[in-house]
């Protein structure tokens, strides 16, 4: 399974601050599906992250493996991928 989140942030180091960001939508890489659905992911100071469900049930808990790319100006768009593994499981969020 491989998951791709797009999120927005303000002000924040995004590398090592505990965030909070808001979902609408999943998209699913390995069956090229967008799905429609309010969660999400809380990441933490570089180190892991939790997919969380719109009532508040963890989806999923990833130990953060590497994070690849720096976001210097969060007032501006950009980009971090945070590659994740879980039960073999690979996942890159970003």
């Amino acid at each position: 399974m491989q998951i791709v989140f797009c999120m927005q942030s303000t002000a924040q180091d995004v590398s090592s601050a505990n965030i909070n960001w808001g979902s609408i939508l999943t998209y699913d890489l390995g069956t090229s599906r967008t799905i429609d659905e309010d969660t999400q992911v809380k990441t933490y100071s570089g180190d892991s992250i939790q997919w969380v469900a719109a009532n508040g049930a963890i989806k999923y808990s990833f130990k953060i493996s590497k994070v690849n790319g720096t976001w210097a100006d969060v007032s501006q768009p950009g980009l971090m991928v945070y590659e994740v593994v879980n039960n073999n499981l690979r996942v890159w969020c970003g």
